[in-house]
Parts: structure tokens; sequence; C-alpha cells
């Protein structure tokens, strides 16, 4: 049933100056050494197999806590997406959470982080996430402009 399938889970997190909190990958991992990145992780068909639904969120919180050290609260789903890539379907599920970081530590697969305005984040080499990221931040920006609008009414 869930052969070819695979979920990613990422999340924008945001300060309250609205700047990414962006992560560079390390040289050494095997997955997309040295580009920029946000917490984020992938969920093999496998895994997902061994998992019901409603705990793939909670997962997401412990992946983020792995990989910067912290948690984060008040998340909310901002994008669900799909590709198809040599015959293996991925969804990918980007949300979106506040935080203020105090204190970051990072995890062995990453070995720098930034505080990025989106526009820059979007400069950085991030690979395939550039283009989740930039959807994502859209998304927002239309968000932010239909609420503008209803504000004006």
């Amino acid at each position: 049933m869930l052969n070819n399938v695979a979920i990613t889970q990422s999340c924008l997190i945001f300060n309250e100056e609205w700047l990414i909190l962006a992560l560079k990958r390390a040289d050494n991992v095997q997955e997309r050494p040295g580009l920029w990145d946000i917490p984020g992780r992938l969920l093999d068909a496998q895994t997902l197999a061994t998992l019901e639904w409603d705990i793939i969120h909670a997962h997401l919180h412990h992946m983020i806590k792995e990989q910067i050290g912290a948690t984060v609260e008040d998340d909310s789903p901002l994008l669900v997406s799909s590709s198809n890539n040599d015959g293996t379907t991925t969804m990918h599920m980007m949300y979106l959470a506040m935080y203020h970081w105090d204190k970051i530590k990072l995890s062995e697969e990453h070995a720098a982080y930034e505080r990025l305005s989106p526009l820059d984040f979007l400069e950085r080499d991030s690979g395939w996430l550039g283009y989740e990221v930039e959807k994502a931040i859209r998304q927002l920006q239309d968000e932010d402009e239909d609420q503008e609008e209803e504000d004006d009414e």
C-alpha cells in the first residue's frame, strides 16, 4: 500500500521579526551536503507503515527538537504539495511555527544556522527545498493580503 510513497515534513520557523531559521547542512552528510535547509526530514514507506497518521505531527516536534535542540509551539499546516521522481511519489508537508531562538543546539547533520529574511533564504543554495519554501512564502503573502482586504472592508 505504501510502496513508492514518501512524506517529507518540514517547518518554516520564524522569529518575531519574520526571519527564518535557516540551517546549513554539514558537508559530510549523504543527503544534500552543504545546502541550506529548514528543520525537516523524510519519512520513508517503512517508517510510515509503523505510524498512525495522528502520530506524524508529533514526529515533527520530535524531529525539530532533535535538529535544533528546541521545541516550537503553535505550529500550523502551511503547505501540502507532491512530486513524482524516479517512480516515487513524495508528499511534502510544511508547517509554520514561531520561535524566539534563545538557544539553538544543532544536530550533527547541520553545521551552522542563520536568521534570514525570506528573500535571503531563497537566494541561498537549498536545492529543491527552495522551490517549496518559495511556494510557502507566496502563500503566506497571499493570506496576509487577503486579511488586509478583509480589514479594509
